[in-house]
């Protein structure tokens, strides 16, 4: 998120895609999808024969979680989860990238806290994904862009993620 964020500034990518909520009056921004949080979980653990787990009962897990940014985003998100379920001093491993985290879960290293779109999109054999019990908690992912100097390409593609937004609400 921080790289886009940079690129954004830099006028090197005219869009970001990021689970993040930002403030600043040089940019922009969209709703793209609001997807439920689900837990990955290695094969064989004993929570992955549950069809909802209770993350308070993964409290002595290592929690993989992508790295904290200079912009607050994903990794916020998953540490207020945790906290809201009872596990406020969580042992975490930071990875790079969320897709790292859920190949870490495969080879058994600890649990993730992903989107529900990883379970259609990145099946990895050694991980399962399992709902959530108890409050559902989702993140945002969003189309950030400077207010100054849009394209008119990408100002077709910010109306076609509005209107995507106003059918699905």
């Amino acid at each position: 998120p921080a790289e886009q964020v940079e690129a954004l500034r830099r006028e090197t990518i005219d869009i970001g895609l990021l689970f993040l909520s930002i403030q600043d009056p040089d940019f922009d921004s969209v709703l793209v999808s609001r997807e439920r949080l689900i837990v990955a979980l290695p094969t064989g653990h004993p929570a992955a024969s549950m069809d909802k787990v209770r993350l308070g009962g993964l409290e002595a897990e290592t929690f993989l979680i992508p790295r904290r940014q200079p912009v607050a985003g994903f990794h916020e998100v998953v540490l207020e989860t945790l906290r809201k379920s009872g596990i406020p001093s969580p042992r975490l491993q930071p990875t790079r990238l969320l897709q790292t985290a859920v190949f870490l879960v495969a080879g058994r290293l600890g649990v993730a806290l992903v989107p529900e779109s990883f379970r259609r999109h990145l099946r990895v054999r050694g991980c399962v994904y399992r709902d959530t019990a108890g409050t559902l908690v989702h993140a945002d992912l969003i189309g950030l862009w400077r207010r100054s100097n849009v394209p008119p390409v990408l100002r077709r593609f910010i109306r076609q993620l509005k209107r995507m937004q106003s059918s699905a609400a």
